[in-house]
């Protein structure tokens, strides 16, 4: 591979260049770029570097004053980061939730951090995903009852039971997913895919029905005509 700096012609392998304080971009072109044209960081400002300390703002360890090894954050007064700390600091977030460990600054600091060599992953942070991410999940999904008038269930848990693939599987409403009811408490125990309608979903349906059959009359005979109101069957005079 080599430089992507046009007037450069340095080729060199990835390791070797790696070894050798070149910089790779992990974004849009996956520009890479030789030690002697690798982007850098503008010198700090006075004011800036006055206020800066010496401590990482992620590891709190002390920074070595070393070019390419420390970085600062574009968008706010703060103080140095190793680089290595970043990478993992991006790592562990993904692309979602990376952000300045001070100002929260998304955006430009991401921004920046890949122009200067920092792969930051498009994925969730890491306490977002995998199996062992949200460990109160289960606490979140909201558990059916059977809402019959009459359970049959015979199980200590009577309504709360829900047995898959049997009489005692609680189905949920098809309409609002809200309720739910045995197979057999449904007397759905004869069908291969049953479904079932809550009693609230049911008054909706057959009210809904009713106004379609009203509505699909012709609109005379609903609202009448110009000179006299129409009923059904009678003549207009």
């Amino acid at each position: 591979m080599g430089c992507s700096r046009p007037q450069c012609k340095r080729s060199y392998h990835l390791p070797c260049g790696v070894a050798n304080k070149s910089l790779q971009q992990h974004f849009d072109e996956f520009k890479s770029f030789c030690f002697a044209h690798r982007p850098n960081q503008r010198p700090m400002t006075a004011a800036k570097a006055n206020k800066a300390g010496t401590e990482c703002l992620i590891c709190q360890e002390d920074v070595v004053p070393a070019p390419h090894d420390r970085l600062y954050p574009p968008c706010c007064t703060s103080g140095w980061m190793h680089r290595p700390c970043v990478q993992r600091m991006a790592n562990t977030f993904g692309g979602y939730s990376f952000a300045c460990p001070v100002c929260k600054d998304t955006a430009g600091f991401k921004s920046e951090m890949q122009r200067l060599g920092v792969a930051v992953p498009t994925r969730d942070a890491q306490w977002e995903a995998g199996e062992e991410a949200f460990y109160d999940r289960g606490a979140l999904e909201r558990r059916l009852r059977c809402c019959a008038k009459i359970c049959f269930c015979q199980e200590p848990s009577a309504r709360a039971a829900d047995r898959k693939d049997g009489l005692w599987e609680i189905l949920p409403c098809v309409g609002c997913g809200s309720r739910g009811i045995h197979v057999k408490c449904g007397g759905l125990d004869e069908y291969v895919d049953p479904e079932w309608s809550c009693y609230t979903c049911r008054r909706i349906v057959r009210f809904t029905e009713a106004d379609r059959a009203r509505w699909e009359r012709p609109i005379a005979a609903v609202w009448g005509t110009a000179r006299a109101k129409k009923t059904p069957g009678a003549k207009v005079r």
